[in-house]
């Protein structure tokens, strides 16, 4: 296999993965009917099967680059740590088989991120992620109307029938369509004319986005799309400023959001409810105020990664008659997952990330201007989506797999720009050290 072959076929497989990370197909891979409660179908080893397939070409990929992408994962190592609390977290989870599946899952979803950044371009990046946004969109509206039974929720569905008429595409509910299609808005709308070539591709994209969006019913997932849209399109603003303003710029910018931000919250409840939505976030803060005394029992290191179904939904169950898979609630899944250990380990990541934001916008070394707008925009999505969906740390996820994309791209970013300006400094030091040897042995003097 030549390099181009194998360069495509690595594309191949990354556009793949991305749609898988968006959390498709779960019906189809599971053999599941959403009319039946979930069970231990032996069709759900297609599933599994799935998952091992990927993590086998993740870990080959890596085996043959790893030089490159473990490069990568030293700019990056931060979040790296969370695959491994997860591992960890078997000692004192209820259920560690049940953890242990779910931390492998995260650490090969953690993998594969790095060995796209090492691997791939930033501009095959968006590509890679255009495609598998637009596939994953428009076969959403192809199950609508091809298999509505799955495409669409329905009244005889086991969990939620109340969603019926609501689209959920290739998803197993209506919110990750939403979610995902808020990612879908901002990259077709920023991003994907500079990728892709197809004026009619993107354009049927654009319109099954917004029949996703409307058809699932996400406010939620409308408002983060544009939030980022807006993101994006600021920060190209700032990259185009003079480098000693850019700091300046965006302290100001992102001060007068968060003043905003506080302000708006009454504004915020009237037009929740003008649109139909309550201002309890439709269920979401009666959930978390239920679930965070349970979570309290277990402060310092959480429940254990991925045991939310295990250990807290029975209980909620039994007091509401409700089936929930997550807290609907990044940091407080975050915090039973992992307690306060996880919470910061969270907080600190944040913090590097915009850390590393500011030292790129100081530096004076050149840096890919795609890569910049892409994460930091997708890194607000999901930001602001933990709000009211458990993201951060999912493995089936396109957010959860954003999360860690856009901090590995930024670090990767900041290390090169780095790397670039002690090459600059050494050539300085050099060409000055020769000039100064020239003069002693010339005898001429130095130009002032």
């Amino acid at each position: 296999m030549d390099g181009q072959t194998r360069s495509k076929w690595i594309d191949y497989f990354f556009i793949y993965w991305l749609l898988i990370s968006t959390g498709g197909f779960v019906f189809l891979l599971t053999g599941a009917n959403p009319m039946d409660p979930p069970g231990n179908d032996p069709a759900s080893y297609l599933g599994r099967a799935n998952t091992i397939l990927i993590s086998l070409a993740t870990f080959w990929i890596y085996l043959t680059n790893s030089r490159a992408v473990n490069a990568v994962i030293r700019a990056s190592w931060l979040p790296f740590l969370f695959p491994l609390l997860a591992f960890l977290s078997c000692i004192w989870s209820d259920n560690p088989a049940i953890t242990f599946r779910r931390a492998y899952a995260l650490s090969f979803s953690f993998l594969a991120a790095a060995c796209l950044i090492a691997l791939v371009p930033p501009p095959r990046v968006a590509r890679a992620m255009s495609l598998a946004l637009g596939w994953a969109i428009l076969l959403s509206v192809l199950f609508v109307f091809v298999d509505p039974a799955y495409g669409v929720h329905q009244a005889s569905d086991w969990v939620e029938p109340h969603w019926a008429g609501h689209w959920r595409g290739i998803y197993s509910h209506k919110n990750p369509l939403g979610n995902t299609a808020s990612i879908a808005l901002l990259v077709y709308v920023v991003f994907a004319k500079r990728v892709l070539r197809s004026a009619i591709f993107r354009a049927s994209v654009l319109l099954a986005i917004a029949a996703c969006l409307f058809g699932s019913g996400s406010v939620t997932g409308l408002v983060v799309g544009m939030a980022m849209i807006a993101v994006a399109k600021g920060f190209s603003l700032i990259l185009e400023a003079r480098q000693e303003a850019r700091v300046l710029i965006l302290g100001s910018a992102s001060s007068i959001v968060a003043l905003v931000l506080i302000t708006a919250v009454p504004v915020l409840t009237v037009g929740l409810e003008m649109l139909g939505k309550k201002p309890d976030l439709t269920g979401r803060v009666p959930i978390w105020g239920t679930i965070l005394p349970w979570a309290n029992e277990h402060p310092w290191l959480g429940t254990g990664y991925g045991s939310f179904e295990e250990t807290l939904l029975p209980r909620f169950f039994a007091i509401t008659g409700e089936n929930l898979v997550n807290a609907h609630n990044g940091y407080l899944e975050t915090f039973i997952n992992f307690g306060y250990v996880g919470v910061l380990l969270l907080v600190v990541v944040l913090i590097s990330f915009a850390s590393k934001v500011v030292k790129i916008l100081r530096s004076q070394a050149p840096y890919e201007k795609l890569v910049l707008p892409l994460a930091i925009s997708l890194f607000t999505g999901i930001v602001l989506s933990n709000i009211t969906e458990s993201f951060f740390l999912a493995y089936a996820s396109i957010h959860g797999t954003c999360f860690v994309i856009a901090y590995i791209m930024v670090s990767v970013s900041l290390a090169q720009a780095e790397a670039a300006e002690r090459s600059s400094l050494q050539k300085r030091s050099t060409g000055a050290r020769r000039l100064k040897m020239m003069t002693r042995v010339t005898g001429l003097p130095r130009a002032s």
